[in-house]
């Protein structure tokens, strides 16, 4: 009885099965990685859908408007923050409102605390009462209107740090699901 045959076999026996693991494992690594890159992509195309949405009154249409009060209250007290009401004409009617930003949602005890502290100061002391301002005024409901519409507040800027870093991480998981494709395609052609 030959059993040398029966050594080689074991051996090709026990290498198809390290193969067939490795295989396994980088097909696992890739699928876990490409994954991980696809959750990133669609957490950074909320992102950049949110951000999109935020900047719209940017792109709104921009009208001349009067300020009727300017009022600065210091950070620290119950009612703090800048006010500024204003009117301006649009769809055919005047209209008034104190929005600062797209993010306020005022209330009779809590003003818009959404820009930086210098930012709202130096808006409010820009426009005394009696002045001309720029009012963008959304298409459609003209009595929604804004007159501090850059991303430059916190939000935004964590929006923006957000967008960024998931894009990384994105292309980061990406490099290595391609790199564990190649690795599982060594492994193949070197079986052959």
């Amino acid at each position: 009885m030959d059993h040398a045959g029966d050594g080689q076999t074991r051996d090709h026996w026990h290498a198809e099965i390290a193969l067939d693991r490795a295989q396994a494992e980088g097909s696992h690594c890739y699928e876990k990685q490409a994954g991980a890159a696809a959750v990133c992509l669609l957490i950074a195309l909320a992102i950049g859908g949110a951000l999109w949405c935020l900047t719209s009154p940017a792109r709104w249409s921009s009208v001349q408007g009067v300020v009727l009060e300017s009022h600065y209250f210091p950070y620290g007290q119950h009612l703090r923050g800048p006010s500024i009401i204003y009117e301006y004409e649009a769809g055919g009617r005047v209209h008034r409102t104190d929005n600062l930003t797209l993010w306020q949602n005022p209330s009779r005890y809590e003003l818009d605390t959404t820009l930086w502290p210098w930012d709202a100061k130096r808006l409010v002391d820009n426009h005394p009462p009696g002045t001309g301002i720029e009012v963008r005024h959304h298409p459609w409901r003209h009595g929604h209107a804004v007159i501090a519409w850059t991303v430059n507040h916190p939000s935004g800027l964590g929006a923006i740090s957000g967008l960024v870093v998931s894009l990384g991480l994105a292309g980061f998981f990406w490099m290595r699901a391609l790199k564990a494709k190649a690795v599982r395609a060594n492994w193949s052609t070197s079986a052959v």
